[in-house]
Parts: C-alpha cells; structure tokens; sequence
C-alpha cells in the first residue's frame, strides 16, 4: 500500500478464521500487545541503543478483516538466510534480535513466536514483528489467549508440553 504522502508501506490482513466470539477476541490481542508496546517504548527507547521492533502506523478494520498498516521492510530474516548471510551479518542479526528482546523485556512482553519470518530489515538494522500470539507479562493471561501456539521448530520444550510461555522460551527461539 501507500501512506498519506504516498510513501509504500505493508499492510498486514488478518482473516477471521471461524467467526466466533472467541476468535475474534483472540486476534484482537495483536492489537491490544501492539497498544502496550507503543505505550512504553519512548522510555524503552531512551534506554538502549535504538528502536529493534516494528510497531504499526495504524489499524483498521474491513468487514470481519483486520488490517495493520506497517513500514515496508527490506526483507526478512528468512529471505537473508537463505540468500546467503554472511558471518558478519549473522552477529549483527543475533545482536539486533537481542536488543529486540531486551526492549520487549523492557516493557513486559513475551513475543511467543520468534523467528526468521517474524524479524524483519529497516535501514540496515532487524527488528522483531508480528505480535500476534504476544503475551503482556503485567496482565494475568485470560481466556482470549494463545497458550500453546507457535511455530513447532521455534517452540520451548515447556510450550510442547502446553506450560506457560517466560523470557527463557523467547531465549530459547533465538538461540534456535
């Protein structure tokens, strides 16, 4: 998509799936993690070096899809991988991911599904995405939540046996 000054951006399209109640709430907690985030990342920020996660320039609504208006990224971790990523720039990815992880400490939130898909190139530096199955570490977890949910490769063995996600399953994916 375009922005109001015709810069592109991604747009993220989130389908309800099933159309229940509890389904919609559940995919709602993307933007309720998101609210969290940039709640508490001008402190974060002020803090650590620079800014390691993507947050949305807005959301809106069509019908039953939801819809996440981002940057647009260079590309993924992922893509970078599989193109070839140098040793220099594989420390420089980990140490990115890292800082990413030390701002989502920072402000309480648990990212639950840390991959090469999810982290994502700006102006040479990676920052985490996608916050969909996050989970807010100053709310107790409530009906509405993902608990078990991720990708498998990525997941803590705790999450394989449905136990509460902590830091150390963030940890545990970045080391995978």
């Amino acid at each position: 998509g375009a922005d109001s000054h015709s810069e592109p951006v991604a747009v993220k399209r989130v389908r309800l799936v099933g159309g229940g109640e509890a389904e919609r709430r559940r995919r709602e907690r993307e933007v309720e993690i998101g609210q969290v985030i940039a709640r508490e990342i001008g402190q974060v920020i002020a803090r650590t070096a620079g800014k390691h996660l993507v947050l949305s320039h807005d959301v809106g609504r069509v019908g039953d899809d939801l819809l996440f208006v981002m940057p647009l990224a260079e590309k993924s971790l992922r893509s970078a991988i599989e193109e070839g990523l140098g040793k220099t720039e594989g420390l420089q990815a980990v140490r990115d991911v890292t800082e990413g992880l030390v701002e989502l400490a920072a402000v309480a939130v648990l990212h639950r599904d840390l991959k090469p898909e999810n982290v994502l190139l700006f102006d040479g530096q990676w920052q985490l995405a996608d916050f969909g199955i996050a989970r807010s570490l100053a709310e107790t977890t409530g009906t509405y939540t993902f608990r078990g949910a991720g990708t498998m490769p990525y997941m803590a063995p705790e999450l394989w046996n449905n136990q509460t996600a902590t830091v150390k399953s963030d940890l545990y994916a970045l080391g995978v």
